[in-house]
């Protein structure tokens, strides 16, 4: 036995980052599983657009109204338990092979979306805890590579799989059971860093509002709040839009949100390597919230020409490449501590996610309206600008690494 606890310690960051990763790819596997799938769930419940879109919105509501309140919560108890909690709340999403209606599968996907408000601010605090430096880019790269690579593989294999299977229910039953296989990694394996120097801080509630009025937490989760708005828009809409306003199969649409998300997965696979060698942060935000809004548009007008697979890819890359850079932000500011950290993801996930509660609604609702997405759709492409706006405004955290 290692008598050594700090060598231990050190060595043990390998299995926390395959846990972080773990958790992370079985996140993305959910997010937008059902969303390719939203015509036969129209079709099996009888509902209207509007309607199915609440599979997207709850999830956005329920973060957006508890995810400050969880993230103070996250900031103060066992962070194992945090993430314990998180992980049997989002195991719910397996249980959607015996749903017979609508709402049975609207409370499942509000369920997990509880456990996703537990476990996006317990990754910030567990990152802070376990890793430092040079680590931070790299562990904030390795975080949403595997979130993203997750939306890309269920994007592209949740109609397939669902034919396989026998139904939508049970293809999506069969993605939700990677959750209970994080949960079991997590339990078995999972721990805080007790040599982490934060970790008997407790924020009190006063040090909390400090924190989600300051104006640095509100510019970091605006410059997240566009592009979330415009993926989430493109990942929940933009296969039935391209299927019924251009008559494109599903698997075809399908393929294409695959790009997006295997576009993603490769530009936090380059922004990796850029975050670590360039010392400045506020660039890696300005210059993909510019490609983020042009390829948005593109996506809307292209979807009938070979170009939109170009058009698709690039507003992948810009709706992700952004992230590592983002989230070492706050692990950088003056006086930060993994509890903040756990604060500040908190009030991103929230800011984000209310921005974002009433972009499915939009969508759906104005396009049974009107008779056409192209409205909604443009108005919400132009939210990928919001990176740009924050870039300016945030202050420059990054700096040349030193020897550790």
């Amino acid at each position: 036995m290692n008598s050594n606890p700090r060598i231990s310690n050190r060595s043990y960051r390998f299995v926390i980052a395959i846990l972080i990763a773990t958790v992370s790819f079985s996140s993305g596997l959910n997010m937008y599983a059902s969303t390719p799938v939203f015509s036969l769930i129209m079709d099996d419940y009888n509902i209207s657009r509007g309607t199915v879109s609440l599979l997207l919105s709850s999830v956005l509501f329920t973060h957006g109204l508890l995810g400050i309140p969880i993230g103070i919560l996250v900031g103060r108890i066992d962070l194992k338990l945090s993430v314990t909690i998180g992980l049997i709340l989002a195991s719910s999403i397996s249980l959607i092979f015996l749903t017979t209606n609508f709402y049975t599968l609207l409370g499942l996907r509000t369920c997990w979306a509880l456990g996703m408000g537990f476990l996006w601010p317990a990754m910030g605090r567990l990152i802070m805890e376990w890793f430092k430096g040079r680590e931070l880019p790299i562990i904030n790269s390795i975080f949403p590579i595997a979130f993203s690579l997750g939306i890309a593989v269920s994007a592209s294999s949740i109609v397939p799989l669902s034919q396989m299977l026998g139904g939508w229910q049970n293809g999506l039953s069969f993605i939700g059971f990677t959750t209970i296989i994080g949960l079991v990694l997590w339990v078995t394996l999972g721990k805080s860093n007790l040599d982490h120097k934060d970790i008997a801080i407790k924020p009190s509630f006063k040090d909390a509002i400090k924190i989600i009025k300051s104006k640095n937490t509100f510019l970091i989760a605006l410059a997240d709040a566009g592009p979330y708005c415009l993926l989430t828009i493109s990942m929940g809409w933009f296969p039935t839009y391209y299927h019924q306003a251009f008559g494109m199969s599903l698997d075809r649409a399908g393929l294409l949100m695959g790009i997006l998300s295997f576009a993603g997965t490769l530009s936090l696979v380059v922004m990796s390597v850029l975050v670590i060698w360039v010392s400045r942060r506020r660039p890696l935000l300005i210059w993909p919230g510019i490609a983020a809004g042009i390829a948005g548009l593109g996506s809307i007008f292209l979807a009938d020409t070979p170009l939109i697979f170009v058009v698709i890819a690039i507003l992948g890359f810009a709706c992700w490449c952004y992230l590592p850079p983002l989230l070492t932000i706050p692990m950088e500011l003056p006086e930060s501590d993994s509890n903040s950290v756990a604060i500040i993801f908190a009030v991103l996930q929230s800011l984000g996610s209310l921005l974002t509660f009433v972009a499915p609604f939009i969508v759906g609702y104005t396009t049974d309206l009107l008779g056409s997405y192209i409205p909604s759709l443009v108005l919400f492409s132009a939210t990928g600008f919001s990176l740009v706006i924050s870039g300016y405004l945030l202050p420059e955290t990054g700096k040349p690494y030193t020897a550790e």
